[in-house]
């Protein structure tokens, strides 16, 4: 599984199309009569892009867009995306296949439901029509309204990617580097900040929105250098311009093997965002390793995210309330083929059919 998006090329010819295909089975008797069972309340989509229009996929390498605002080569892109995806092998998120098209996947005042006084937990949803389209992999920590009021988001991990399973996307990086060898768990990925490195390392996740007075909760296992230098965790706030306000950290570990290193925070006065940071100083001759961050806020968070799109509200709304909400996502895709033909159409252009099918989870 990556976490890396389908490429945004040029040369999309007309033709593309989505078919979503539902899963259920029938039973026809000899009177004529059926009967129907649903497997799966949503379809999964297959979606199919062709690559022939004006510039198909360009060759040139590297060729300059006609304004100089861009360098491209739209050929080797799609040809090293799908193979390293090792065809529908790995799966990788999807937002279209232009900027027009990524619109669609940010929405503002999303109708979620609507309250019955006991409700409390939904799955987020994109409504398409009169059909809820089930959203599986937002972007972003939603913004939740309940009949109007924003509701702060609560005790799920709000660090993007915090296993590092295929890469540091979602983190930023300053001397970081990933390695695909078995973390903490056993479960390969883990960041590491390099023996030499230039002191001190650190790798900052997505920025949480918050307000003064929140409180939080931050982890991540650590492997020390067993020499100078030691590994930490810190939870960074900052204002509206984005100047840091406080950056508490946790204890120390220089000594090797892995350790937890947790801290609780209170966001000070003006935070409106927080991040949780590893840190890493003085490297000397080893290396020294991070895995499995995680950012909660312990409260006054009113809402807790479950995986996978589900949300769980503190409190159930009250009768009639509508619940709405503010989100970017996207797909999860693979492939649907183990092998993929380019096609030269003249030199330096290419032709390919590119079909992909949506994954729920």
């Amino acid at each position: 599984m990556s976490n890396l998006f389908f490429p945004k090329l040029r040369g999309v010819g007309w033709g593309a199309s989505i078919t979503p295909h539902h899963f259920f089975s029938k039973q026809v008797a000899r009177s004529g009569r059926s009967v129907r069972a649903l497997h799966a309340g949503q379809p999964v989509t297959k979606i199919s892009i062709s690559y022939s229009d004006e510039g198909f996929l360009d060759e040139v390498a590297p060729k300059a867009s006609k304004d100089g605002s861009a360098v491209y080569n739209d050929f080797e892109t799609m040809f090293g995306f799908f193979n390293y995806h090792n065809a529908g092998f790995q799966s990788f998120l999807f937002q279209g296949v232009n900027a027009h098209e990524q619109r669609r996947f940010t929405r503002h005042g999303e109708r979620q439901f609507v309250g019955d006084g006991a409700t409390t937990t939904f799955q987020l949803v994109r409504n398409i029509g009169i059909w809820p389209e089930a959203v599986y992999w937002p972007q972003s920590v939603p913004e939740v309204y309940v009949g109007g009021v924003s509701v702060a988001a609560g005790f799920g991990n709000l660090a993007a990617n915090p296993s590092f399973a295929l890469d540091l996307s979602g983190w930023i990086n300053n001397g970081f580097v990933w390695w695909g060898g078995p973390g903490h768990n056993g479960v390969a990925g883990y960041c590491c900040c390099p023996s030499g490195s230039a002191s001190p390392c650190t790798l900052a996740s997505n920025a949480v929105p918050c307000a003064p007075g929140d409180s939080f909760y931050a982890e991540a296992w650590v492997f020390g250098p067993g020499s100078a230098g030691y590994g930490a965790v810190s939870i960074s706030f900052y204002d509206v311009n984005g100047t840091g306000l406080y950056f508490p950290a946790s204890n120390q570990v220089a000594t090797p093997g892995w350790q937890l290193c947790s801290l609780n925070v209170v966001a000070p006065a003006n935070a409106v965002s927080a991040r949780v940071v590893l840190e890493a100083v003085g490297s000397g001759g080893n290396n020294i390793s991070f895995d499995d961050a995680v950012l909660h806020r312990t409260g006054p968070g009113t809402f807790s995210d479950l995986g996978n799109g589900q949300y769980q509200l503190a409190a159930a709304p009250a009768q009639n309330a509508l619940v709405t909400a503010n989100f970017t996502f996207a797909y999860r895709c693979v492939f649907d083929a183990e092998e993929m033909e380019f096609k030269e159409w003249a030199e330096g252009d290419w032709h390919v059919d590119t079909p992909l099918t949506t994954v729920k989870r």
